[in-house]
Parts: C-alpha cells; sequence; structure tokens
C-alpha cells in the first residue's frame, strides 16, 4: 500500500492512501512512472483510520513501515493535516490495471458502491422470532400447569 502526502495549492499536505503495488515495486527507485511532480487531480473518498489489535504490529516510522494505519501518527511523520483520503481507480477511464501493477503505478481502490440489500433477509428473520416468541408465550400461558413439589407436599397434608 502506498500512502503519500498530497501538497495542496494552499501548501498544505493531506495524506493519500494511492493504492497497491506488486512487493517488488516497494522500493521507489524501482517505479519512477509512479512518482508525480506536477500537478494532480485526486478524486478519492475521505476515510477514518484504522485500529489495531493484540495481533497488529507496531508500526516503524523510522523505516517507513506502517501494518496500522494511524492517522494521527502518520500525519505527525510526514508534517500533514490528519486527513486521510482513499483515491479511487476508476476501470473505464484508467488504463488497465495489470500495465499499471507492472509499472508500479498503485492501483487504488473502485469507485463502485455495493450497497448491500438484505431487507428480504431481515423481514424474514424477524417476523420468525416474532412466531417463535409468540409460541413460546403460548406454551408457557397455556400449558396445563403442574403443581409444584411442594404444593402436592401440602395436598398431601391437608388430606391427613
Amino acid at each position: 500500500m502506498v500512502v503519500t502526502p498530497l501538497i495542496r495549492e494552499d501548501g498544505s499536505k493531506v495524506l493519500v492512501r494511492r493504492g497497491w503495488i506488486a512487493k517488488s515495486k516497494a522500493n521507489p527507485a524501482t517505479r519512477p512512472e509512479s512518482r508525480t511532480i506536477d500537478i494532480a487531480t485526486v478524486y478519492g473518498l475521505v476515510r477514518r483510520g484504522e485500529k489495531g489489535n493484540t495481533f497488529s504490529p507496531a508500526n516503524r516510522p523510522g523505516q517507513n513501515e506502517w501494518f496500522v494505519t494511524d492517522i494521527d501518527e502518520m500525519a505527525a511523520h510526514t508534517q500533514s493535516a490528519p486527513i486521510f483520503v482513499d483515491a479511487i481507480y476508476d476501470s473505464h477511464t484508467s488504463p488497465p490495471s495489470k500495465l499499471l501493477l507492472q509499472k508500479g503505478i498503485p492501483l487504488g481502490c473502485s469507485s463502485d458502491m455495493a450497497i448491500r440489500n438484505n431487507h428480504m433477509e431481515y423481514i424474514v428473520t424477524w417476523y420468525a422470532l416474532a412466531a417463535a416468541t409468540a409460541v413460546m408465550y403460548g406454551v408457557l400461558m397455556f400449558q396445563r400447569k403442574q403443581p409444584s413439589q411442594v404444593q402436592q407436599r401440602l395436598k398431601r397434608m391437608n388430606r391427613l
């Protein structure tokens, strides 16, 4: 994953996750075409940082190795604003992704938004839960109540 500070027109910097590259292209010297010096327009989505878990290794800013996207730490390291933009790769207007990967140009996330529509699943789930609850309530309320052992003993004692 390549994250670089983008210098805006007003001189401020924001962090841009440009995308993924092949592991063999991790050294910037092996991918000169990916180093944009000219004015660039970035289309992206503003994201929150990630929180690491107990299994995440610690970030190593000195070696420029980041295992968790800690926006505050990355912003402090690059003297940029704590704003994180995920660059979008548009497969309709950009060159083929295989060509980009071969040149070491980062491949951003897709701009396609696939929002799941599970309304029917929710309807079935909640109606099934409601029906199961109604059946359990009916069994509880309308079953023939068996007297407890204490009540049975009291009944026998009263007969004596």
